[in-house]
């Protein structure tokens, strides 16, 4: 199996990894945010590291920015910080793309892990709001994903969308994507890898896979009998799974 580690940047991020930590996920966590407030939700056995005057970015994209710009000389050498990220295989940086905290700082976090630890290959995700979130947080998105596709260097990448599920109740929507993004990240660790003495998919081709430039989507089913594949395959089953499962809509 890989080593995955993921840090969640911002409360949305923040919620993924306390979710990984409640399902005793086989992933390594650590949570970054600039809200103390925040921070304090979380188990207290999570790794954290609070960055700016502990207040919040108030989904200011550029006052996350800043306090990034002061704190990560100091964080990128942190014994904690150094012990957790050079022992991965992957590092998964997950994090809203509408609020302030997780949104600034996110793709500047992937580019500077990506430089300082170049045999660690370095993810972002991405979660979209729902379309009733208000204007200042789809102008938020818009800007992460400007610099994703122009700042980083081919990146692989991964986006969900809350507005998959915004018929929901908020909290009810929030643990569906939560859970989703745990349940793929598991699936790339090669937990589910059957190993046969006539084909299987070892480490290094489980990494090939991740480190294909472009958007990277798992689509997952099981529990399923014959009978229930009478009428279907299983490949339509996974495209099934894509199309409902909180992935943003694929052209």
């Amino acid at each position: 199996m890989l080593k995955l580690g993921v840090i969640g940047v911002g409360n949305a991020g923040n919620q993924v990894v306390a979710t990984a930590y409640t399902r005793n996920a086989n992933l390594d966590l650590f949570a970054v945010n600039c809200s103390d407030t925040d921070l304090k939700t979380l188990p207290t056995d999570i790794p954290k590291a609070l960055i700016g005057d502990g207040r919040g970015a108030g989904k200011n994209r550029e006052s996350s920015k800043q306090f990034l710009a002061t704190a990560i000389a100091e964080f990128i050498k942190e014994e904690d910080v150094k012990n957790f990220i050079s022992n991965l295989d992957v590092l998964f940086i997950v994090s809203s793309t509408g609020g302030g905290t997780g949104s600034g700082i996110s793709p500047i976090l992937t580019k500077v892990i990506q430089s300082v630890y170049p045999t660690v290959y370095v993810i972002p995700v991405g979660i979209l709001s729902a379309l009733k979130e208000g204007l200042s947080t789809h102008s938020n998105s818009l800007e992460y994903l400007k610099e994703l596709y122009e700042n980083l260097d081919r990146p692989t990448y991964m986006l969900y969308d809350n507005g998959a599920f915004s018929d929901l109740p908020s909290n009810v929507m929030m643990e569906k994507i939560n859970n989703r993004i745990v349940d793929d990240l598991i699936v790339l660790s090669g937990y589910y890898n059957y190993i046969t003495k006539y084909s299987s998919i070892d480490d290094r081709d489980f990494l090939n896979i991740i480190k294909t430039p472009g958007r990277l989507v798992i689509g997952s089913t099981g529990d399923f009998r014959e009978k229930d594949i009478d009428e279907t395959s299983v490949e339509n089953l996974l495209l099934d799974d894509i199309r409902t499962g909180g992935h943003v809509e694929l052209q």
